[in-house]
């Protein structure tokens, strides 16, 4: 994230990604000192670097030079003043892309910066994890539900308050939508259902998920999803499996007691490996969908082949295909 200090005071400022300054107070940050402009000036991220506009009357000094209504590229180590104002000297501390975070309201100074996949309180023991969705949208996975975070808006995750700031530039230059509806789900099957083999294909690109415990979790899903469309049930409520069902039914196969805890983990662990696959994995972060108690697989393009080995599924022609 940007970062500028106050190098008079010891204040950070996380930068918007368009971060107004001036004298009026629609400003993200406020100046009083008589010199500075209304709409003094703008930093702003532009492609890949912080740049930093002048707008104002009496100009802005960037590291001892003076420009006026021109714009110059900012890095780490750059120092900034606005027009004759010496009470406040900006120096830019990090020159990272903007990124949309939590605040604590309990901790002071404590920022929890959401970046492609993070987790509470770790990864490793994840109890909340926060994706980003096709929509720009940043949810978080409770283990119970799914949320989507709205900017502004107060969230108790384990024993702490956070607000959410929205802080992103959305580039619209490729068409998602298009990517996810000319994608699918490609499940491979051992004989035995042993072994599960998951693929996202989108026309020749094809991101690997693997085979991994949590794929049982999907084909499930995917099965009840099958089984509600064809007996005719409304879009809208099809593939809903309870939490328990869905403990027992991978109880049974993994032959291992499956409890909430585990689950989630599960749940978690595949967000991780769907938003770090390249390039487009994060378009797919809320394949899992959660309400009270219940979980369902949301996207409506599949395929399962069932093979003798794995091996087989390179073939052109599979042994079994379920749409």
């Amino acid at each position: 994230m940007g970062i500028i200090k106050n190098r008079n005071t010891g204040e950070e400022i996380i930068l918007k990604s368009i971060h107004q300054f001036g004298r009026a107070k629609h400003n993200q940050t406020q100046l009083t000192c008589n010199c500075i402009s209304r709409f003094h000036a703008v930093i702003r991220w532009e492609e890949s670097e912080w740049q930093i506009i002048d707008n104002s009357k009496n100009g802005t000094i960037l590291d001892n030079k003076y420009f006026h209504h021109s714009c110059k590229t900012l890095s780490i180590g750059n120092i900034i003043r606005f027009a004759n104002d010496k009470s406040i000297i900006w120096e830019i501390i990090d020159d990272k892309p903007p990124s949309s975070y939590l605040l604590s309201t309990k901790i002071p100074n404590c920022i929890f910066e959401l970046n492609s996949l993070n987790m509470l309180p770790n990864n490793k023991t994840p109890l909340v994890s926060f994706f980003k969705t096709n929509t720009y949208k940043w949810n978080a996975d409770t283990g119970h539900e799914t949320i989507e975070l709205k900017n502004g808006n107060k969230y108790i995750f384990g024993n702490n308050e956070w607000l959410f700031i929205e802080n992103e530039i959305i580039e619209y230059t490729i068409d998602f939508c298009n990517i996810i509806d000319q994608s699918y789900f490609l499940f491979t099957i051992s004989d035995d259902e042993e072994d599960v083999d998951v693929k996202i294909i989108i026309n020749d690109l094809h991101l690997e998920l693997g085979v991994k415990v949590y794929n049982h979790l999907l084909l499930e899903l995917v099965r009840q999803k099958l089984i509600d469309r064809n007996s005719g049930l409304d879009q809208r409520n099809q593939g809903w499996i309870s939490v328990s069902k869905m403990e027992n039914f991978l109880s049974k196969e993994l032959l291992i007691d499956i409890d909430d805890y585990y689950l989630n983990i599960q749940v978690h662990r595949l967000r991780k490996k769907i938003m770090e696959i390249k390039p487009y994995g994060y378009l797919f972060s809320n394949i899992i969908e959660r309400k009270k108690g219940k979980l369902r697989f949301t996207h409506p393009h599949f395929k399962i082949i069932r093979s003798n080995s794995l091996n087989i599924a390179k073939q052109k022609q599979p042994v079994l295909e379920i749409y």
